[in-house]
């Protein structure tokens, strides 16, 4: 592909399709709503012959927005200490909530 663009993180990527019109670029969720003003967030087929799905909380947790991938966390064994304090808090309502406020796709 030498009419790709490779660029270096999520805000290049949003200058570039806020842009230029003809420009395609994926990034998360939570920038491409919190760009909506500036983009066009474009709905998905899984194939030819399904409906074109837009992303949202809805649709990612559902599976029916494909483009969607996992967030895994790997340790060494269980957390503990801070490690496990810092995963409580992400996993808990508060940490949820903010999840939430920035554009993410909840745990829960």
């Amino acid at each position: 592909m030498t009419d790709a663009k490779l660029l270096p993180a999520t805000s290049a990527i949003i200058q570039s399709v806020s842009t230029d019109r003809w420009t395609i670029g994926y990034v998360g969720l939570g920038y491409a709503l919190a760009a909506k003003d500036k983009v066009k967030i474009l709905a998905v087929k899984a194939d030819k012959n399904s409906p074109a799905i837009l992303p949202s909380e809805q649709t990612v947790k559902s599976g029916q927005y494909i483009i969607a991938r996992p967030l895994y966390l790997y340790f060494n064994g269980q957390p503990k200490g801070t490690l496990k304090k810092f995963v409580d808090f992400c996993l808990s309502d508060e940490g949820q909530v903010i999840v939430k406020k920035t554009g993410y796709v909840t745990a829960k």
